[in-house]
């Protein structure tokens, strides 16, 4: 699932994604971001972070999987 969290941050949930797949698919959304955007034949390029959190079901609060 892909959601907008506010203005520039978005957050992508991959469930049941085993863990040694996390920086791969990590990298490929970084490598994609970096391909210019064209709108209305003018060329944007964004930069992109990427911070990692892993929920493992015993966390009952937002703060426990931060």
């Amino acid at each position: 699932m892909a959601a907008r969290l506010g203005r520039d941050e978005f957050t992508a949930i991959m469930d049941a994604l085993p863990r040694p797949a996390v920086p791969i698919v990590a990298s490929k959304i970084v490598q994609a971001m970096h391909a210019p955007f064209v709108i209305e034949q003018r060329a944007f390029v964004v930069a992109t972070s990427v911070g990692l959190t892993f929920y493992q079901g015993d966390a009952a609060t937002v703060q426990g999987v931060v």
